[in-house]
């Protein structure tokens, strides 16, 4: 009868049997009591671990906050803030550290003084480190700050989780700094070890904030930093937590682990954020000593109940054997055979030779009877595969053999290569085989084709393309490529095949023709049509157009291959500098280039941005020329308009190199017919001013400060028109410097001053640039001129537009035979534009006259008070005497008193006049 019932039956009876019988036994020995009894003695332990820790945490709470409101409240405290001066705090700070440690148990309490910018004033255990930023990562000074009001906390910062006392530092209703009293949790470690035999740790999250509190050595559990010293941390305790899922330990009540019992409590800072963890852990065998004697009872029920089980199951295992598993090991060792036909290949007859024999009507009967038909339809389906596979394998070998072929997987890797890929690319099979598919990728082809190649074959389309690939010695090939999805019976991609030629020679005899239509030779960078072509192409872009200053003369004082050399090395200086995809170069022709970029890259304020700061990198470099090192400057046209681009940044370009201005965008109001009726007018205005002895010399008075006398004059020109009116420089130097009249006004007043200051006391100062000395030679006339008027010990030369000085080495013999001659240096305009210190020493100055922008400010600035007191000491101590331009009060000049500057220059002191 057995043999008739079904294999579920046969299994049900023995298994109801058994789990009745399980859950009798179950329910009568109690096995949940045994639990419940842990569980509750190690809950009530665990709760009052939990309370003995939290009153340790109160009391240093109640300590913080007290100590931190008296410290704000603290006069030198308040003092230091308001009066700015660390000292102050320092003093005080001393005298409080120095009481808690005698008097109290807390020895390593750091007190930390907050501004009213929420910058560090004093950490009073690192006096060197203070005024950085304390914003991006403490809420709490920010939160005091707002409330007005002492809270306590436990925070995060740099040195890691701590209980943090703070209180704000108030000038009536004014929030001037707070006050930050901070204390670890070493003495509850110490006092938890001594008192209950507790090990306790304290452990950070880490902030999201990313905030780098602890040294790369410091010790962590999970995703938390340990937040006491580690030598007083049991490291059995520590070992065992990096064993422990740190989720369950803080989400459960309690965790048994290494022979410890440990529990945790909740960190949280003032505003209920949870920022860690105190771990609390006990011997276990404290806890178990008072439920052993009830689990002992218990247990000897539970091991009545499990000698039951097992001879229960011992009886149904047995029923089990004898009546399915032994049917169902012959029917598995049958199958065992099929599979090992299947291995060897013997697929002719599979079911002939495989046929099992059945014995019973049960499931394994039935399913004896399904393997026979499967077996039947398997030897019929075999028989088609193998004709198939060999239709298959001679499509490979064609296509192996005209193709170049690679298999990969769904994400990518390499599955199959054929030789032909291998010698083209110069890998092995071993190589490739594994590795991702872009190991032939080339890192010039745009990222944006590969995502078009990806979303094309993911979707499950054919992808075709012509890609830029990379052999394993470096070097391109090009390949038209096809990429072929292979999808199984659910539609679902399982590999891709890719069939490449090799294109590489079409390719570059195609790019080579382009190439050489759209690149300067010279350089290698785009032409000017290359620039057409691409301003067609881009849209809405910017340009800037970008040559050399005084380019000809570097030809005419060099030649054309040094000019070559310097044409080079800008451009290399340039494809370095603008060497992200964002930019593209041209040379235009001679030394004229340019710079486009696609305006939703990059914005106009950061395009000129850039600009200014390649100009001022350029002016900052030398160029070697043979033996010789020059610098040079760059004139920038730009234009922002895509509807006239080349125009308007060549109009741009034109307007800065005539108004002499490095940088230059277009706008409307550029109109140069305009600009040369302007150039026209003023030059006959000069010229009829040179013959009429119309351009005259006035003089500025220089005061001692010290007894407010007139030492010194200050040589200026003067233009006077025919109606009277007087015209400063300032409106026509510049074109008389492109007319060449420029050298004749200098000769004017340098003579007229001359004669002036002939048998006085006083000195007097001339104005001269770089460009005086460089290209009107005044050497030539200077010297003699002072020497014959007898006035060569009473000349300053005042050094105006020192950013062309590093431009021209005979600067220096100039001022050497200056000196010689007995006249002495001022360095013009000091503190603003290019002026630095360094000239200060190079140029061995007898004079330094303050920019006026600073003077003007100093009384009601101090900022620019403290920078002129640098400047001012600097000059001291180099023996240099200070002159203070643009004297304009009675406030400024008690100031510039103030700061002991020698000498005073103004309206206030004096007005040019053509009389002393």
């Amino acid at each position: 009868m057995l043999k008739n019932l079904s294999i579920t039956v046969k299994v049900y009876i023995p298994i109801i049997f058994v789990m009745l019988l399980g859950i009798l036994l179950i329910t009568y020995n109690g096995m949940q009591s045994l639990k419940n009894i842990s569980d509750d003695a190690y809950s009530t332990f665990a709760q009052n671990m939990q309370a003995y820790v939290d009153q340790g945490l109160n009391e240093k709470e109640q300590v913080g906050l007290t100590n931190v409101i008296n410290i704000a409240n603290n006069n030198n405290i308040y003092d230091a803030l308001k009066q700015n001066d660390r000292n102050i705090a320092i003093k005080n700070l001393d005298n409080i550290s120095k009481s808690f440690k005698n008097n109290s148990d807390y020895k390593n309490v750091k007190v930390h003084i907050h501004d009213a910018n929420i910058n560090s004033f004093l950490r009073h255990w690192n006096l060197n480190k203070y005024g950085d930023d304390l914003k991006g990562f403490r809420d709490s000074i920010i939160d005091v700050k707002e409330s007005r009001k002492p809270f306590i906390t436990i925070e995060s910062g740099r040195a890691g989780m701590l209980l943090r006392g703070l209180s704000p530092v108030m000038d009536n209703d004014k929030y001037i700094g707070s006050v930050e009293f901070i204390q670890g949790f070493n003495s509850i470690v110490k006092k938890a070890k001594e008192q209950k035999k507790y090990d306790l740790v304290f452990l950070a999250l880490d902030n999201e904030k990313g905030i780098k509190r602890f040294d790369s050595n410091i010790y962590k559990v999970g995703n938390m930093f340990l937040s006491q010293r580690k030598n007083i941390t049991s490291r059995k305790l520590l070992n065992t937590l990096q064993k422990v899922d740190i989720n369950n330990l803080t989400t459960k009540l309690f965790t048994i682990k290494d022979g410890y019992f440990i529990t945790s409590i909740e960190m949280l800072n003032h505003n209920n954020v949870l920022i860690g963890y105190g771990l609390i852990a006990a011997d276990i065998e404290n806890v178990n000593s008072f439920v052993n004697a009830t689990k002992a009872t218990l247990l000897n029920q539970i091991y009545t109940m499990i000698l039951i089980d097992i001879i229960i199951l011992l009886s149904l295992l047995l029923i089990l054997y004898i009546l399915v598993k032994k049917p169902i090991t012959n029917l598995i060792y049958a199958i065992h055979d099929i599979e090992n036909s299947l291995k060897n290949g013997d697929l002719k007859d599979l079911y002939s030779e495989n046929k099992l024999e059945i014995k019973n009507n049960d499931e394994i009967g039935i399913v004896s009877k399904t393997i026979n038909a499967l077996l039947k339809n398997m030897t019929r389906a075999f028989t088609k595969i193998r004709r198939i596979n060999k239709y298959s394998s001679e499509y490979i070998k064609a296509v192996n053999a005209g193709s170049i072929v690679s298999k990969s997987s769904p994400d990518g890797i390499i599955t199959y290569v054929n030789d032909t890929l291998c010698k083209k690319t110069g890998y092995t099979k071993k190589e490739l085989i594994g590795k991702p598919h872009n190991i032939f990728r080339h890192p010039n082809t745009p990222k944006k084709i590969f995502r078009n190649m990806w979303d094309t074959i993911q979707s499950g389309e054919i992808y075709h393309g012509l890609l830029k690939n990379s052999k394993k010695d470096g070097s391109t090939f090009y390949a038209n490529i096809t990429i072929v999805p292979i999808k199984d019976e659910n539609n679902i991609i399982i590999e891709y095949i890719a069939l490449r030629d090799d294109v590489t020679e079409l390719v570059n005899s195609k790019k080579e023709l382009k190439k050489n239509f759209l690149t300067d030779i010279l350089t290698s960078l785009g032409n000017r049509f290359k620039l057409l072509e691409d301003v067609k192409l881009n849209g809405e872009s910017y340009l800037a157009i970008i040559d050399i200053h005084f380019f000809k003369e570097v030809n005419d004082f060099y030649g054309y291959k040094a000019g070559d050399s310097v044409i080079i090395d800008l451009a290399d200086k340039m494809f370095h500098y603008f060497n992200d995809d964002k930019f593209d170069l041209y040379r235009l022709n001679g030394d004229e280039f340019a710079v486009l970029v696609d305006s939703d890259r990059i914005t106009k304020d950061k395009f000129f941005e850039k600009l200014n700061s390649f100009k001022e990198e350029i002016k900052q470099r030398t160029f070697k020329i043979d033996n010789n090192e020059i610098t040079i400057q760059l004139t920038i046209g730009v234009s922002c308009n895509s509807d006239n681009l080349i125009n308007e940044a060549d109009i741009a370009h034109k307007y800065a190199k005539k108004s002499n201005k490095d940088i230059v965008g277009y706008v409307d109001e550029i109109n140069i017919d305009e600009e040369y009726k302007k150039n026209i007018e003023w030059t006959n205005e000069i010229k009829s001013a040179i013959e009429e002895n119309r351009i005259k010399a006035y003089y500025q008075p220089i005061v001692n400060t010290s007894n407010n006398k007139i030492e010194k004059y200050e040589t200026l020109m003067r233009l006077i028109k025919r109606d009277g009116e007087e015209i400063s420089p300032f409106f026509f130097l510049d074109i008389a410097k492109k007319t060449r009249l420029y050298k004749d006004l200098t000769k004017i007043v340098v003579t007229q001053a001359f004669e002036k200051f002939n048998g006085t006391k006083y000195e007097f100062s001339i104005n001269l640039s770089a460009e005086d000395v460089m290209l009107h030679n005044v050497s030539d006339w200077l010297f003699d001129l002072a020497i014959e008027h007898g006035v060569n010990n009473q000349v300053v030369i005042e050094i105006v537009e020192s950013e062309g000085i590093e431009s021209f080495d005979m600067m220096d013999s100039f001022i050497r035979d200056a000196k010689t001659c007995g006249m002495k240096i001022a360095i013009d305009d000091f503190g603003t534009g290019y002026s630095n210190f360094e000239y200060l020493i190079k140029l061995n100055t007898d004079f330094l006259k303050i920019d006026g922008s600073l003077i003007k400010e100093i009384d009601n600035d101090e900022k620019i008070y403290g920078v002129v007191e640098t400047i001012v000491g600097f000059a001291r101590k180099n023996d240099i005497k200070t002159i203070g331009e643009f004297v304009a009060t009675e406030s400024i000049y008690k100031k510039i008193k103030e700061l002991d500057i020698d000498y005073g220059q103004g309206y206030f002191l004096g007005k040019p006049n053509p009389e002393l």
